[in-house]
């Protein structure tokens, strides 16, 4: 159990179901919700062996996600791996290589309310004849010049995946089939992650295994720019559209007049933000890598060197732009900060303007963060009415482009019914969160955790303070007793093989009124997906919200008491 804190509410604590497990044929390692699909079509695959733990709940009968795979496998294996001969991921006989796969998964469940064993996780449909998959990001399919079968506001993102062979493969999210022929040749090696933006063309800002961060042409089909990149592996890379609060400086003579000039400098040359002159396609480029290091690039200057570089304990291995939806998304709107995870364990929020320490840090975590783009709850409220394309949330076509294309990965399924305002029961986002939400952290070795934030809190309470224990997915041994895990029974336990590198939120928590207020009614169960690479294990959860709580809060023992939020400036 755990609690979220809410403005103008009690605290409300959150109970936390494992429901479900289904293993998986290889190492899988990447998970993404799927929108919301017409009824099955025929020739899906038969269900993989699923186990419901008893006593678990899922409603809804259609919640679809896709897990995409990549393994190492030698050339004496390859036998066992179906379609091998169309996986470009080949190198001189008798050396390893990658394949994978990407499969779309449904839960089932037994009628409205699920009775002992009546979740499973069943394969729908599965396309193996892949490179290894090392990332999995949903897209606009405008983005590729791909012409939608329904009206753009109503077209599903296509499925966009980073393989070990150096390509980019684009997928119908349906079907699995592909909707264009394979990107090759972006980087002679493995692809780590792929963000698409305008620049002011479609581009996509790829990182590599090698430590290459680069720029790929869609319309040219070549890399146009390299970027400074990273002397190891290149985890991650992010875009965070500046039109609307950046200085029409570029940001590496901001970032030069501070050095040396003390806090004063920065608070100066904060409060002249302006309105940039290139609105449009404004927007600075982020990449972590293995050498400790996120670096920022702006496109205004020689994007071969970057305009920023903060150094962390360990390697950086996720970064997520921040954008401000408080009021809707009809007036959604960019922000400076960056959430960023490390291998040190720590999640940081970094402001882009003063990028020498983070504003906000919360450390021992159990493992390192892979991922901060994962909510619970909705990205905007789903009860304010929404423009009906995105293009007029960012001004139509004199707009932030960039801005348009990170809202339009957002899908939003929000039926009516009898209650007194939409609930949502799926949001689709992996590029952004909002300015307060709770984060689904995948923390490697340590599993999985929920953690809520709110960027616009002070410094010590963005992440939380230190009496405020984290909910854990995993039990710790036969003796996990935490308020996450009330029995260690009846959660998956954390092994010397558990390493989780995803999660995917495939209904959010959407529970409370207009008013701010919870009420019995609104209530539903989140449902989420997390996975264990080496155990070849997807497991599904659901997310309640219980009685508000009084007092004090226990301490979780996986939480080291030496933990909790460092800070070292304080947001305005």
């Amino acid at each position: 159990m755990h609690t979220l804190f809410t403005k103008g509410t009690r605290p409300a604590a959150l109970e936390l179901k494992w429901v479900a497990s289904v293993d998986t044929p290889l190492t899988c390692n990447c998970l993404l919700a799927a929108p919301l699909s017409p009824c099955s079509a025929p020739g899906s695959l038969s269900p993989q062996n699923s186990v419901t733990p008893e006593g678990s709940a899922v409603r809804d009968s259609e919640l679809c996600f896709f897990a995409a795979s990549y393994e190492l496998t030698s050339s004496s294996g390859l036998a066992a791996v179906p379609n091998v001969s169309e996986v470009r991921d080949v190198v001189e006989s008798g050396d390893p290589r990658h394949v994978g796969d990407c499969a779309l998964y449904q839960c089932l469940a037994a009628g409205e309310k699920v009775v002992a064993g009546g979740t499973l996780v069943e394969v729908q449909r599965c396309t193996s004849a892949l490179p290894g998959v090392f990332d999995l990001v949903s897209v606009p399919l405008g983005f590729f010049g791909i012409e939608a079968p329904v009206s753009s506001a109503d077209a599903p993102p296509c499925v966009m995946m980073a393989c070990t062979d150096g390509s980019v493969r684009v997928l119908d999210p349906f079907k699995l089939s592909p909707l264009m022929d394979p990107l090759h040749g972006l980087h002679p090696e493995m692809l780590t992650s792929c963000t698409p933006l305008h620049c002011p063309t479609p581009h996509l800002l790829c990182s590599a295994h090698t430590g290459a961060v680069f720029l790929y042409s869609l319309a040219e089909r070549v890399v146009t720019q390299e970027l400074e990149g990273h002397e190891y592996d290149a985890w991650c890379t992010a875009m965070l559209p500046t039109g609307g609060w950046c200085s029409d400086a570029p940001l590496a003579s901001r970032e030069k007049s501070r050095h040396g000039a003390g806090d004063d400098a920065n608070s100066e040359a904060e409060a002249g933000l302006m309105l940039t002159s290139d609105r449009r396609t404004s927007v600075l480029l982020a990449s972590g890598g293995d050498d400790g290091y996120c670096k920022l690039y702006d496109m205004r200057t020689n994007t071969s060197r970057a305009v920023s570089r903060t150094r962390f304990d360990a390697g950086v291995v996720s970064i997520t732009s921040v954008l401000n939806t408080l009021d809707g998304l009809a007036t959604a709107h960019t922000t400076p900060y960056l959430l960023v995870g490390s291998y040190d364990e720590s999640i940081s929020l970094m402001d882009v303007r003063a990028m020498r320490r983070p504003v906000a840090q919360r450390g021992r975590l159990g493992g390192g963060v892979w991922r901060t783009s994962r909510c619970l709850l909705p990205l905007w409220d789903s009860g304010v009415p929404a423009p009906d394309t995105v293009r007029a949330v960012a001004g139509g076509d004199e707009g932030d482009v960039n801005l348009s294309l990170l809202l339009a990965s957002a899908k939003a399924h929000c039926p009516r019914s009898e209650l007194k305002r939409p609930r949502a029961t799926q949001m689709i986002a992996n590029g952004w969160v909002n300015t307060a939400n709770v984060l689904v952290l995948p923390l490697m070795q340590g599993g999985a955790a929920l953690l809520p934030y709110d960027v616009q809190a002070s410094a010590e309470e963005v992440f939380g303070n230190g009496s405020v224990p984290l909910t854990y997915f995993y039990a710790e041994g036969a003796e996990g007793n935490s308020e996450a895990m009330p029995s260690a029974t009846a959660f998956p336990k954390l092994t010397d093989n558990t390493l989780v590198y995803d999660a995917a939120v495939l209904r959010p928590l959407d529970w409370t009124d207009s008013s701010g207020a919870s009420t019995a009614e609104d209530k539903s169960a989140a449902v989420l997906a997390t996975v264990s690479f080496y155990e070849k294990r997807i497991d599904v959860w659901t997310v309640t919200v219980g009685p508000p709580r009084v007092g004090s809060h226990a301490s979780n023992p996986r939480e080291s008491q030496e933990g909790g939020t460092t800070s070292s400036a304080r947001l305005c």
